[in-house]
């Protein structure tokens, strides 16, 4: 098997990274499994129309009298307050109920091509409103972190299973990182032709050596791999 050789190893400094867990890195991650529950739907029957409300709808479009075929959308699902090309729609539902039907002018915009023969045109519209619902997360119950981890028993173990977790992963990527510094100190510095695989396990294992090298061992040289 062919031999190959490092000069001198000096000023190659293996990079420290944090990986302490900050508090909002776990909230972020809670907030993120909780997201991945089924959401619980509760409908509004004879509450006013709030910002970030899901309603159901059928919307008509109509110029001059005559219906605008491509604005026909039958139960339509959309979160009121949210962007988008029923912007308008969604603004005029606000504070209305179940059940009610709303009429309003808009004028057509330039942010849709299915819309471009209409860009310009006031438009009437009319929303009949179907159903209005709010969507809840679940909470975060000894149930549910039972469900999310047999062996976990309240929200503080799987605070800790989180961290430990983030801390991991924090390291993985700093060995990851550094083994790629080293990985291309060794290509350019060998001195002979290789075998991918071998500089591979030899940047492994020179990180490994660096990173836990003492006060009495602080650098490496003349290293041959083999």
């Amino acid at each position: 098997m062919k031999q190959f050789e490092l000069g001198q190893y000096k000023g190659l400094n293996v990079k420290r990274f944090d990986t302490t867990v900050q508090e909002e890195e776990i909230q972020q991650a809670l907030d993120y499994i909780i997201g991945s529950f089924d959401e619980i739907e509760e409908e509004k029957r004879n509450e006013p129309i709030k910002t970030n409300d899901y309603v159901i709808v059928d919307i008509d479009g109509f110029e001059k009298d005559a219906t605008v075929p491509v604005i026909r959308s039958l139960d339509t699902k959309l979160r009121v307050g949210s962007e988008g090309v029923f912007q308008e729609v969604s603004a005029n539902l606000l504070g209305k109920k179940m059940g009610d039907t709303v009429t309003f002018e808009a004028v057509i915009q330039p942010d849709a091509l299915e819309f471009q023969r209409w860009w310009g045109s006031e438009i009437t519209f009319t929303v009949k409103i179907k159903s209005v619902f709010v969507v809840k997360k679940p909470e975060l119950t000894e149930e549910l972190i039972r469900k999310i981890e047999p062996d976990l028993k309240n929200l503080e173990d799987l605070k800790n299973m989180l961290a430990l977790k983030i801390t991991h992963e924090k390291e993985g990527k700093e060995r990851e990182a550094n083994i790629l510094l080293i990985f291309q100190a060794l290509v350019k510095q060998c001195k002979y032709e290789f075998d991918e695989e071998e500089l591979d396990s030899a940047a492994e294992d020179l990180y490994k050596k660096l990173k836990f090298r003492t006060p009495q061992n602080p650098c490496i040289s003349n290293l041959k791999v083999s």
